[in-house]
């Protein structure tokens, strides 16, 4: 047997092996869009190994067929998801523009009208387009991007807490709390504003209409927790565990990983903690529902006010605030 196995030449592929020879490539074609081009790279991306003519020749010649279709799949996906990631950026990039030129129309509109129930309408106008904004971003924040929305200098956290509220569906809900009087700098403002605002449209959500999400910090060794806090009936202890494992790990978005009850701004929230090292944290809150722990690093914290410029200001979109 060893010696027919060794010694005998085979003039082509059979059995088994060849079956694998066959079939593999053909699904390779399939799976790559037939470019022969693309084959090659994939093949001459690495090294071929003779084995020899016979049985265990045409095996390894099929496992080497099995190594380059895994290898092309893989590229596909990869080339998938980027072309996914750059149709997000693309249609995010396109409601901020509308987005931005609805804003600038309606501050324009806001200061020559002194109507008070006109006030209002444009008011919730205002709001709606600063809500629709943050949805482009949650796109572009998804597809591995950063919004274009930056600051210069360091600004007062509990500014930070009122443009959260206040870019949330349901700010009239939001009580703030006891914060610490410490600044935020510049270049993590619009990334903590957005993620306080995404736990604070969840803690909103799921929690009864009529009852308050309160915001609340307080200044620790390692820089300042943020405490949201609903009265909703809270989650299970399983349910907390997977979200947290969410909030830390950080994972790459896709499609396939949502289930029918995940929260998409748990995506957003994971990846902006993640870029200013941000830990982010639920458990159950004091009055039955959950509460999201946010513990600022000191690296993102001043705790004296900084030096005035002539063009500094400290407010965060403040007309939007509740």
């Amino acid at each position: 047997m060893a010696r027919r196995l060794t010694d005998t030449p085979r003039p082509g592929p059979t059995g088994r092996a060849g079956a694998l020879s066959n079939t593999i490539p053909h699904k390779r074609t399939r799976a790559d869009g037939g470019s022969t081009s693309e084959h090659l790279e994939i093949e001459a991306a690495a090294p071929v190994l003779y084995f020899g003519d016979d049985e265990i020749g045409q095996v390894a010649r099929a496992f080497g067929h099995a190594h380059a279709a895994a290898v092309g799949a893989a590229l596909t996906e990869a080339r998938t998801r980027e072309g996914v990631k750059s149709v997000f950026l693309d249609i995010a990039h396109r409601s901020q523009v509308v987005v931005h030129r609805q804003l600038e129309v309606l501050d324009a509109a806001q200061a020559r009208q002194e109507d008070p129930a006109l006030l209002d309408i444009y008011f919730r106008l205002d709001h709606l387009a600063t809500r629709e904004r943050r949805n482009a971003q949650n796109l572009i924040i998804l597809a591995g991007g950063r919004p274009g929305r930056q600051w210069r200098n360091p600004v007062p956290l509990l500014e930070l807490a009122r443009s959260a509220a206040g870019e949330t569906a349901d700010y009239q809900r939001v009580r703030i709390g006891r914060l610490p009087a410490v600044f935020l700098v510049g270049a993590a403002v619009a990334d903590v504003v957005h993620l306080l605002a995404e736990l604070v449209d969840n803690a909103a959500s799921f929690s009864p209409p009529q009852s308050w999400v309160e915001i609340t910090g307080t200044a620790v060794a390692r820089g300042v927790v943020v405490e949201i806090s609903d009265q909703g009936m809270g989650m299970p202890a399983e349910d907390l565990d997977r979200r947290n494992e969410l909030l830390s790990a950080a994972p790459d978005f896709a499609v396939t990983r949502l289930s029918e009850d995940s929260r998409l701004g748990l995506f957003v929230v994971s990846r902006l903690a993640a870029r200013h090292g941000i830990s982010v944290r639920l458990s159950d809150s004091d009055h039955g529902g959950v509460r999201a722990i946010v513990l600022l690093p000191t690296v993102l914290i001043e705790r004296e006010p900084p030096h005035a410029t002539p063009d500094s200001s400290h407010a965060v979109d403040s007309r939007r605030h509740a």
